[in-house]
């Protein structure tokens, strides 16, 4: 069926043989010895005889064809005995980071920090670099890279922990063998250059330069509360609130995604407390949200920074991430630990990493000394251990009292038609005795 010629003037040989169609087939083998070209010729006889029979070949020689290598297998191909094999497909850098971004949810400020990622990883290798052309070393000259771009630590620590994330993706689909960012190192995330603990007098002087009810509750709920501003001040409503048991149920959009982290229940300190019932005087009938125009139409940095100014304070940097971390500094003195973190919504471990601040009263009473003022962690911390049984008068200072019957009565007609909206799960619906 199939016979081996050998050239004397090349030195090479060829496998010669008849195809089904009765064409002469020529598989060249190069400079192959006698014993090498007798094997192979074994098994295209094998492949032939199976391809005029229309069945499979033997075991061996299907092992055989499996190990070939891409040379000899493409010349076999070419003369029908076996299929081509597919070239592999080539998965460049902006493919993974196309696919990481539609597997993944995240909210939408995770989703700029992840796009800042991306785009130091694009800038540097292209988005049409194949990603098993990255390497070890590859990988830590765009670290290196990265610290010639004038970027904070925190940010390039960061951008290295989500270069690792992607890669790791790549590694979990198979398209490549192993992580190249995963010995890379990029140093804390925590930027001590931007944190700062707000203390209550400077709170209070804010809240006296607010404008109005709504901006007063807006610091008082990132301050008192510790919630995230704007996505869980946005998400607020009526329902949620829950004067007389003094609790606050609050989404977080942030760690919607986490099992159980949809939502937390806040308490209500008797700071806060007067700054709600002042918004609600101020909130349309029918209107089931504290914020409706909150995230479409404010910028709340550029007011806030505003009312800072005219509070005769220097602005602080992370305008509202600091009032939240402020808050779980103080609310850290006075509770255990476990529980501030589910007040706040994230592990201890974060919360020493990015949130608990080191204050001028820790150094004071560490030292034996009188700390400042009624500042600080102990007005905070009988702030939030005192929660006496509301009777629906709590008001700020100089307020008329308000009877309890008439106040629910007022907010029960307000409500009317709430039923149509998204409240609370039960348990934390609006009552007869509640917001």
């Amino acid at each position: 069926m199939a016979s081996v010629s050998f050239d004397k003037s090349t030195s090479t040989r060829r496998i010669l043989f008849v195809d089904g169609d009765g064409r002469r087939r020529t598989i060249r083998l190069g400079k192959a010895t006698s014993k090498d070209a007798q094997s192979i010729l074994g098994h295209v006889e094998a492949l032939l005889s199976a391809r005029l029979a229309g069945s499979s070949p033997p075991r061996a020689t299907a092992l055989w064809v499996a190990d070939l290598g891409d040379t000899l297998h493409d010349r076999l191909a070419r003369v029908g005995l076996v299929e081509p094999r597919t070239a592999p497909e080539t998965h460049t850098l902006g493919a993974l980071l196309e696919h990481f971004a539609a597997t993944t949810t995240v909210s939408a400020s995770t989703r700029l920090v992840h796009n800042q990622a991306e785009r130091s990883l694009l800038d540097y290798f292209g988005e049409d670099r194949a990603l098993d052309t990255i390497d070890a070393r590859q990988a830590d000259l765009w670290r290196a890279w990265l610290g010639d771009q004038d970027l904070a630590p925190a940010t390039i620590s960061k951008r290295v922990r989500l270069a690792r994330q992607f890669f790791a993706m790549a590694v979990r689909w198979r398209w490549i063998p192993e992580n190249p960012m995963a010995g890379l190192r990029g140093g804390s995330e925590a930027n001590s250059e931007r944190t700062r603990y707000i203390t209550l007098e400077d709170t209070q002087r804010v809240l006296d330069a607010c404008p109005d009810a709504r901006w007063r509750a807006i610091f008082g709920l990132c301050r008192y509360a510790g919630l995230r501003c704007p996505s869980e001040l946005a998400g607020l409503t009526w329902g949620n609130v829950d004067l007389v048991e003094r609790r606050l149920r609050v989404a977080s959009p942030k760690t919607k995604r986490h099992e159980g982290g949809d939502a937390r229940q806040v308490p209500i300190v008797p700071m806060l407390a007067p700054l709600l019932e002042d918004l609600y005087d101020l909130a349309e009938p029918g209107e089931p949200r504290l914020f409706p125009r909150l995230g479409t139409s404010d910028n709340l940095r550029t007011t806030g920074l505003k009312i800072l100014a005219r509070a005769g304070l220097t602005p602080w940097p992370r305008l509202f991430h600091n009032l939240r971390a402020s808050c779980e500094t103080d609310w850290c003195e006075a509770h255990p630990m476990h529980v501030v973190s589910a007040w706040l919504g994230h592990s201890p471990k974060v919360a020493m990493k990015h949130y608990l601040r080191v204050r001028d009263d820790d150094f004071a009473k560490a030292a034996g000394l009188e700390s400042g003022a009624k500042s600080g962690a102990l007005v905070a911390q009988k702030a939030a251990q005192h929660v006496p049984a509301s009777d629906g008068k709590n008001r700020k200072q100089g307020s008329q009292p308000v009877d309890a019957s008439v106040f629910m009565r007022e907010l029960a007609e307000c409500n009317i038609g709430l039923h149509e909206c998204k409240v609370a799960p039960p348990g934390f619906e609006p009552g007869t005795k509640r917001l």
